[in-house]
């Protein structure tokens, strides 16, 4: 808890510092579009930097009887590793969940504990994910129920009406310290464990994640400009919105909606979205100005 309370204090500073920047900067005369474009940007930096060092740090204490200062200087150098670790992870998970759900979960529960091994000092990179593999393996179904198991009531507490973001932060060290012990227990089941060979692997689920981020983010893209059009031609409000349908939409967003205005709201939203969607986008429209 100490490790995750000075970490997370450490990254709200790194974060809010470069933006203090550039406000200051813009009141002192300097162009505010620049000043807020070069503080977000290094802030963004510093964020990815620092909360990658936080969960290295969290991890660390779980694996170790360490103090807190050691906790923190000797994961703060162990920071990079430990992000291309989480990286390897997220790009190989990411490719199996373009291809199929089924595939991006049985990767994620046969690659967890590659992170972990990073920062035990037990293996690197992708040495690291190879031996999670080959610990996770043979024993799959056991330690699949156990991750889903320890992640749900971690992710419980935080989900109490009311109360839950306050217990979410003090309750989830709890799921990376059995997280922890988990892999400390496929350490001591399969000591000898040969890593599995992964690199060609890893080399196919990094494409497929690449191709499959540009698609969406080009899928994303002319959604943007369809709603775009949508709203200046102002065939998104053409029909107009009849009272009972507005009061359905105010409770569904105040969640106080009956199963009838939900499914009110629902249909009301996919009609829109037909209109906006199906409809051809016009050049003119997508080369006028305007946000």
């Amino acid at each position: 808890m100490a490790a995750a309370g000075l970490t997370a204090a450490a990254t709200l500073l790194a974060v809010f510092l470069p933006l203090l920047a550039a406000g200051l900067a813009a009141l002192a005369g300097a162009d505010s579009f620049t000043a807020f474009g070069l503080g977000g940007c290094a802030a963004l930096v510093l964020a990815l930097w620092f909360s990658t060092w936080a969960q290295a740090a969290v991890l660390r204490a779980c694996l170790f009887e360490e103090s807190v200062v050691e906790v923190l200087s000797r994961s703060w150098d162990m920071t990079a590793g430990f992000a291309w670790a989480l990286t390897l992870f997220l790009v190989a998970a990411g490719g199996g969940f373009f291809l199929l759900l089924l595939p991006g979960l049985f990767l994620s529960v046969l690659l967890f504990f590659g992170p972990v091994y990073q920062m035990s000092g037990e293996a690197e990179g992708v040495r690291a994910m190879e031996l999670s593999w080959a610990r996770v393996r043979p024993r799959f179904a056991a330690v699949g129920l156990r991750l889903f198991v320890g992640l749900s009531v971690t992710w419980l507490p935080g989900a109490i009406p009311y109360v839950g973001w306050i217990l979410a932060p003090f309750w989830a060290p709890f799921g990376i310290v059995a997280t922890a012990r988990l892999a400390r227990d496929l350490r001591e089941a399969s000591p000898d464990a040969a890593p599995a060979r992964l690199a060609p692997l890893f080399a196919v689920l990094g494409l497929v994640f690449t191709l499959g981020a540009a698609l969406s983010g080009r899928s994303a893209l002319r959604a943007y400009a369809a709603g775009r059009e949508a709203i200046l031609s102002g065939r998104l409000n053409a029909e107009g919105l009849d009272e009972e349908t507005g009061q359905a939409m105010i409770a569904v967003l105040s969640g106080r909606a009956s199963e009838a205005q939900r499914r009110q709201a629902l249909a009301f939203a996919l009609s829109k979205s037909r209109q906006t969607f199906q409809a051809p986008l016009s050049s003119s429209t997508l080369s006028a100005p305007g946000p």
